[in-house]
């Protein structure tokens, strides 16, 4: 009965992040900054005195003296040089909105903006994920293992046929930023705007949450295997003391954005490596146990 417990539930951390796309709908929404401001007017128009000195045609001189709105006159004295550079200004305004225009010229922290703002508009798409566990990959020390390689075969079917659906796109993008990016780009395609990242790795403990670190905040993660210990009060499992690291490796996204600022396709994907040591269940050491895993997010059918 111990073998057949530690077993159950050493499964159970292997499969335990396929509930994480779940809580995608309880995401909360993006937090819009304040960016307006009031401006201040100073009614108090400040004025100086200005003295010319006027030579008639007869050689005679008279001194004028005047007083203008400071405003008015810095406008007055700079008008001749901002006419004779009217063309090259123009010309320099419009590369640069070209520049800006074209994603390809777009700095790693717009491509985040950009991406951001698509996820935030994108909430009516349909996403699916899937998982494939590699085939001897499930592994673990002692009789235990001997379990995992006899089921192997199941747990892998049970993580293919478990594509789940839900609303909206993967992960934590409000808190995504351009550091949780190992590259960021986007480039034109056709009327679509395209946005590829790969992220930085990602390790978690037991108390993994979803949409949190550099993983998280581009694709869902595992919400924790402790909350899968706790799914069996009636076993003693001492997952407090135990070593459980969760990998997230490889993960990256490619969508396609339309001229509406809504993603039409995307995919997004990483490699999950759970690795468990020093975990006992009714005194049964589980040491050395680990799988790798393919897991997947598509909407519109990938891309």
């Amino acid at each position: 009965m111990k073998r057949i417990s530690a077993f159950i539930f050493a499964a159970l951390m292997l499969l335990s992040f396929s509930s994480c796309a779940s809580k995608d709908k309880d995401k909360t929404p993006d937090s819009q900054e304040n960016t307006s401001a009031t401006p201040v007017v100073n009614e108090e128009k400040e004025t100086e005195i200005i003295s010319e000195v006027v030579t008639d045609e007869e050689g005679r001189t008279e001194i004028i003296t005047e007083i203008v709105d400071v405003e008015s006159s810095k406008e007055d004295k700079t008008t001749n040089k901002h006419n004779s550079s009217d063309k090259e200004s123009t010309t320099k305004k419009q590369s640069a909105s070209v520049s800006k225009n074209d994603p390809s010229d777009w700095s790693k922290e717009e491509v985040v903006s950009f991406y951001k703002k698509a996820c935030a508009k994108s909430s009516g798409a349909k996403s699916t994920q899937t998982m494939i566990m590699r085939k001897n990959s499930l592994k673990a020390a002692g009789g235990i293992g001997t379990f995992l390689g006899v089921a192997e075969p199941l747990i892998r079917t049970v993580l293919e046929l478990n594509s789940t659906e839900f609303d909206g796109i993967t992960g934590g993008h409000q808190k995504l930023v351009a550091s949780d990016c190992k590259t960021a780009k986007a480039y034109k395609s056709g009327n679509y705007t395209v946005v590829e990242m790969t992220m930085v790795d990602q390790t978690d403990g037991i108390y993994g949450k979803t949409y949190e670190g550099t993983v998280g905040h581009a694709i869902s993660v595992v919400n924790g295997v402790a909350e899968a210990a706790e799914q069996f009060p009636a076993l003693d499992i001492r997952y407090k003391e135990a070593d459980i690291k969760v990998h997230y490796t490889d993960a990256k996204l490619k969508v396609k954005i339309n001229k509406n600022g809504v993603i039409e396709k995307g995919t997004w994907s990483y490699v999950v490596t759970p690795v468990v040591n020093d975990l006992y269940i009714e005194n049964l050491e589980v040491d050395d146990a680990g799988a790798v895993i393919d897991y997947k997010v598509t909407v519109g059918g990938g891309f």
